[in-house]
Order: C-alpha cells, then sequence, then structure tokens
C-alpha cells in the first residue's frame, strides 16, 4: 500500500483543521470590533461628530461565547495532532515499502545469492539503515477524544506503550528463509498502519 502526500486522510484533518481555525478567527474578530467607534459617514465627519456604540452582553451571554472559544481552540489542538500522527505513519509507511523492496531482491533472486554474496550483503547493509530510520522516528499517539476510538489498533501496532514502529532485525549471515519471513511481517506492519490510518480518518468524518 503506497502512501501518497495527498492522501485523503490528511487532505480531511487539514481541511477540518482550517474551518475550526477560521471560526474561531471569525469569532476573535467580531468581538474585537464590537467595541471599536461607529461613523456612518466618514467623508463627512469630523472629531466632533463621532458616534461610539456601545453594546451590553450579560453574564451569561459572556460566558456561554467564552466556552465557544475555548471549545473551538480545543477542536483545532485535536484537528492538529491527528494530522501529526496520520503524517508520522505515513512516513513509516514509506520506510517499510523501502525495507521491502529491498529484501525483495533477495528473495526473488534466481539462482539464491550465496550467503557470503557482496551484493546480497550491501542489500542487508541497507536494510538495516532503513531499520535506523524507522527506529528514530517516533509516532505521537493521537489525542484522548480520537485514541479511544482505535486504542485496539493502537495497542496492536504499538505494543508495551511504545511509539516506534517496530521491524525485523536481519544480521548479515542470516538465511533466506529468515529473510521472507521478515518480508511477510513487513506486509503485515505496513497493513496495521493501513488499519490505524483509516481509523484516524474515519474518526475526523465523524463516523
Amino acid at each position: 500500500m503506497k502512501i501518497d502526500a495527498t492522501d485523503a486522510r490528511i487532505n480531511a484533518i487539514a481541511a477540518t483543521e482550517t474551518q475550526l481555525k477560521n471560526f474561531s478567527d471569525q469569532k476573535q474578530v467580531k468581538d474585537a470590533t464590537a467595541t471599536l467607534p461607529y461613523n456612518p459617514d466618514s467623508s463627512k465627519a469630523t472629531s466632533n461628530d463621532k458616534v461610539t456604540i456601545q453594546v451590553d452582553i450579560s453574564k451569561s451571554t459572556l460566558e456561554t461565547l467564552q466556552k465557544v472559544g475555548n471549545v473551538s481552540d480545543l477542536l483545532v489542538t485535536t484537528a492538529q495532532n491527528i494530522r501529526k500522527t496520520d503524517e508520522s505513519l505515513s512516513a513509516g509507511t514509506a520506510i517499510i515499502t523501502q525495507m521491502k523492496e529491498n529484501l525483495g531482491r533477495i528473495v526473488k533472486q534466481y539462482p539464491p545469492f550465496p550467503p557470503d554474496d557482496r551484493d546480497r550483503m550491501e542489500i542487508l547493509m541497507s536494510y538495516s539503515g532503513l531499520q535506523k530510520q524507522i527506529t528514530s522516528l517516533m509516532v505521537p499517539p493521537p489525542p484522548p477524544p480520537v485514541y479511544e476510538k482505535v486504542q485496539h489498533l493502537w495497542s496492536n501496532l504499538f505494543p508495551n506503550q511504545s511509539q516506534t514502529l517496530q521491524t525485523p532485525q536481519l544480521p548479515a549471515n542470516v538465511p533466506d528463509s529468515h529473510i521472507k519471513a521478515a518480508a511477510d511481517q513487513l506486509n503485515n506492519l505496513q497493513n496495521q498502519v493501513g488499519l490505524v490510518q483509516e481509523a484516524l480518518g474515519n474518526s475526523v468524518k465523524g463516523r
């Protein structure tokens, strides 16, 4: 499964984030302009004929507006955090794809590489380099409201509360049978990542 930068999940998350940010900004603009002096005819006005409009807001209404502002800020932050999680998972999937391609070069080789073949050793060294990259990739969990919906999938993907994707290690002298098994594990891992990303996308859409 190939993950593209224009993935629909990321677009949905970004769109939600933008809409919520615009809502918050519009509310702030309305609140700010409520106290500005009003001049019905600025072309004829002088310093002595300005009219100031004063709006009286009850305490309960003000508290409601403040709560709406807090909720909108929370939703914007939630959308931003979901997007970070999804982008980190996409980066991990891209590395997994490269790791699978490297192992495929060994598995599909016919006749098989001799154990001490130089090309085979270079492929495994490249695999180890990619494994270091994915080990250093920290995937932040989604925020609590969304985490509750994907917790069962998240726990399978990140056992022991780890925040890194676990991939099989392959030493230089590993037999081809172990390499094939590792490729199968990577394929299963990639499918698990896809399930988590799908669940994240559905949470944004409210499914």
